[in-house]
């Protein structure tokens, strides 16, 4: 299965402040709040969550709640997309809806356990992160 970019700037390519590793399991694209991001595959909408501000927590307990307002999607064949720290009042989508690939679902946002603006998108296989990088399409153009 194939990905794209959650973030298309155009004429520029992607601001990567932090890439997948074994520590830090997505990649985090640094882009001025309210940026669209957008779906990096069809599928339908499982979570999302539109009510945090901002907020950051000295403490090393992290939970769901530390990814802020976050939006998760089932693209089938048990691969998931995470899309956190997304700006409040945002979303443009809720749990149910089918998304197209290249949609915008959300704006970059400062909530949850974030250190600036930024999108923390992740690849899940099932339960587990993944690294991202074999499975995206670079050459995609059709955002929405």
């Amino acid at each position: 299965m194939k990905m794209v970019r959650p973030i298309n700037t155009k004429g520029q390519g992607p601001v990567i402040s932090q890439g997948y590793s074994w520590r830090h399991k997505g990649i985090d694209y640094a882009y001025p709040e309210g940026t669209p991001v957008y779906a990096s595959q069809a599928g339908k909408v499982i979570i999302s969550i539109d009510k945090y501000t901002t907020f950051w927590r000295k403490y090393f307990n992290l939970t769901t709640a530390d990814y802020g307002n976050l939006i998760k999607i089932d693209h089938g064949n048990n691969f998931f997309t995470l899309y956190a720290h997304l700006q409040k009042d945002s979303l443009k989508v809720k749990v149910g809806d089918m998304v197209k690939i290249g949609q915008q679902i959300a704006g970059v946002g400062l909530t949850g356990n974030s250190s600036g603006r930024h999108l923390h998108w992740e690849l899940r296989k099932g339960n587990s992160s993944i690294n991202p990088a074999p499975y995206v399409n670079f050459t995609f153009k059709n955002y929405f």
